[in-house]
């Protein structure tokens, strides 16, 4: 590859909400800055087991020194809980990219690092001095976290210098995760403390524990101190405002980008950089100040409805579907789909890297679908036949993995101008879907031109075609198709008969997604599937027509079958909230009516 321009590679874990977006959009604006490309493999902890999160890291495996001049490793969240040599041990897989790491030491390549100690020391001095607190409570990140177990020590030094004692009692082992924060404060409940104040190893996690004290002891919100780590945005938002010790995101950013850039030029570095945190205070440590935000997310939503309008088993249809609803996104400028060759999916227990060769199917330019020539084979690593090779200038490229249940098939790029993670996901998702059916169909029609050797292949394809095309991935209720074609059977049965139909929009999904990430936002959808199959019979139809919103039909039985459905659902949602452990709260909207009739057109009326 030629390269106009220096381009880096940006290697980080999910960029949802929290330290991974601040971090991502302060590397973003210093590539600007210093009129570089940047590359993004977004993966997920290396260390993980989930289906999902195995099958997102098959990007980290597309790194390659042909593509990109340097990277700049974010490896707090991807390194998760692995020790220090296990970790060594994966970075070298990149030893021959000059590369440096945020935050996280390393003596294969040039760190840029916070004094930690500062922060916490800092913090420390005016919980003690201004306040007069004595008794702390402290909750750590993961057990082998390098920056974790240094705020740990400079939280025990500052006790120590003010003669104050720690009790181990009040050590709570957390991971980084807002789950931890509400583990800590679930036992504070249970059991009486005489603790003053709370210090959080990072925000998510103090974040999670006033907002669980706000909804479970709202009085004990009032009677405990809290401050945090990092002053991610939400940190602004919480309630109380969160005192905390600032990361100067764009400070680092511009370091990293700095010292890559020398690296490529083979200019001489130092091994680490360190750079100063800064005490942010606001109300929740005691302090009265002025905690007017400064900071605003962009909080709108395009009304373009994705799923509604791209749906097609039809290749062409479904791209030319994808070229409309791309312009709807003017920050998405370019946007490009290639499948593997040699099969349309390879088993994830068989694949170690991406397969040598992969084909563009699909390719979108400053605005345009453009026509491809009969041959678009190229190698998977460089991610793009030559024609197409070419980067704007300073621009950001994000890869994101294509892949149905157990199966990767290819891999979407996109060329963005500014990042909207969640549409960006909703994309990749959607279209994975979408793929795998058009592939279940070519492979079907292939196999019809072969029906004498494939007759049991052409079976079987069909009977996961049909599945595939009523059932809701997600959910695995029925989806559009599905709900509507099987309460038309339901109600044809009798005609006599009345029928409730209720529609069930999820609460603030958007939320959940962009605090939490997007497997939470899975599990969300899925929870309120489970709790409308508890709540209905089984005999009547449930089904997932879009995003959050799902629909219901019931026979009407008695005069009080609508009450008692309607109860079922209020108790259902209260025990899910009641014990599960997660630190949101899940809430419906419902809209119901009485129908009687026997056309699909009635019912959709």
């Amino acid at each position: 590859m030629s390269h106009k321009q220096i381009t880096i590679g940006f290697v980080t874990n999910e960029i949802v909400g929290g330290y991974e977006k601040s971090i991502f959009n302060a590397i973003k604006d210093a590539a600007h800055d210093f009129g570089v490309n940047l590359v993004v493999y977004e993966g997920r902890p290396i260390d993980s087991s989930l289906n999902f999160d195995l099958q997102h890291n098959i990007i980290l495996k597309f790194v390659d020194e042909s593509q990109i001049d340097g990277i700049i490793f974010s490896l707090g969240g991807l390194f998760g809980s692995i020790s220090q040599a296990e970790g060594e041990e994966w970075l070298n897989n990149y030893k021959h990219i000059p590369a440096v790491s945020i935050n996280v030491a390393t003596p294969k390549m040039p760190s840029i690092l916070l004094d930690d100690e500062l922060g916490v020391s800092t913090l420390m001095e005016h919980m003690i001095v201004e306040h007069g607190y004595k008794n702390f409570a402290f909750v750590s990140g993961p057990e082998l976290s390098p920056e974790a177990h240094r705020r740990y020590q400079a939280f025990l030094l500052s006790l120590e210098k003010h003669q104050l004692e720690f009790q181990q009692k009040n050590f709570f082992q957390g991971n980084f995760a807002p789950e931890s924060g509400i583990v800590a404060m679930r036992q504070v409940v249970s059991t009486p403390t005489d603790i003053d104040a709370f210090i959080f190893c990072n925000d998510n996690m103090a974040i999670a524990a006033m907002d669980y004290l706000r909804r479970h002891s709202p009085e004990l919100l009032t009677k405990y101190a809290f401050a945090g780590f990092d002053d991610i945005p939400n940190s602004q938002l919480s309630y109380p405002p969160l005192t905390t010790v600032a990361q100067p995101f764009k400070e680092i950013a511009k370091q990293a980008m700095q010292v890559i850039t020398r690296l490529t030029q083979q200019e001489p570095v130092q091994p680490e950089y360190y750079l100063k945190t800064t005490l942010v205070l606001r109300e929740s440590c005691g302090c009265i100040v002025n905690t007017r935000s400064h900071y605003f997310e962009n909080l709108t939503t395009s009304s373009f409805k994705l799923q509604e309008n791209i749906q097609s088993f039809d290749r062409e249809i479904l791209f030319d579907q994808l070229s409309s609803a791309l312009q709807q996104f003017s920050d998405i400028s370019n946007c490009f789909i290639s499948l593997y060759c040699d099969g349309s999916s390879v088993n994830n227990e068989k694949l170690t890297s991406p397969p040598k060769e992969s084909e563009l199917i699909f390719a979108y330019v400053d605005g345009e679908r453009q026509l491809l020539s009969t041959s678009t084979k190229f190698d998977t690593i460089e991610l793009l036949p030559d024609h197409f090779q070419n980067l704007p200038n300073a621009s950001v490229r994000i890869l994101k993995a294509l892949f149905f249940q157990k199966e990767r098939f290819g891999f979407i790029i996109f060329d963005v101008l500014d990042v909207q993670e969640f549409e960006l996901e909703s994309f990749r998702s959607h279209l994975s879907s979408m793929l795998n059916g058009i592939m279940l169909i070519e492979a079907k029609n292939s196999a019809n031109k072969e029906r004498a050797n494939a007759y049991l292949k052409i079976q079987a394809l069909n009977k996961r075609l049909e599945q595939l095309s009523i059932t809701d991935e997600l959910t695995s209720i029925y989806n559009r198709r599905g709900f509507y074609e099987q309460t038309e059977k339901y109600i044809k049965t009798d005609q006599n008969t009345g029928y409730l139909l209720f529609a069930i929009d999820v609460d603030d999904l958007k939320s959940i997604n962009d605090t939490h990430g997007h497997g939470e936002g899975d599990y969300a959808i899925k929870t309120i599937a489970n709790i409308m199959r508890k709540s209905f019979y089984q005999h009547d139809i449930i089904g997932r027509i879009g995003g959050d919103e799902f629909l219901a039909c019931a026979e009407l039985e008695s005069p009080d079958e609508l009450s008692s459905i309607l109860r079922k659902l209020e108790n259902n949602l209260d025990e899910f909230n009641t014990y599960s452990k997660k630190p949101y709260q899940l809430s419906f909207s419902i809209g119901f009516a009485i129908f009687q009739g026997d056309t699909k057109e009635q019912l959709i009326q």
